[in-house]
């Protein structure tokens, strides 16, 4: 799956901020969520990752999120 690439960037706030999510396969048949976050004018960054047993309850998650950050002013990056 590839990664989903958010952007919130509110010049009069002082916000310049990134989220990437995405999901991939383990060694032992579960699946991690990856999600990663910060500034986008600093190196580094939060980095997060969960397990799932399915693809399904991962994949459920990441639109959680998804839509959850979108609620809270961040857009795809085109």
């Amino acid at each position: 799956m590839s990664t989903i690439y958010l952007m919130k960037i509110d010049h009069s706030a002082n916000q310049y901020r990134y989220y990437s999510i995405r999901i991939d396969p383990d060694l032992f048949g579960r699946w991690t969520l990856i999600r990663q976050w910060g500034r986008l004018d600093y190196d580094g960054g939060r980095l997060r990752m969960d397990t799932f047993e399915s693809e399904i309850q991962a994949l459920n998650r990441l639109s959680e999120i998804v839509t959850q950050k979108k609620k809270r002013g961040y857009q795809l990056d085109k």
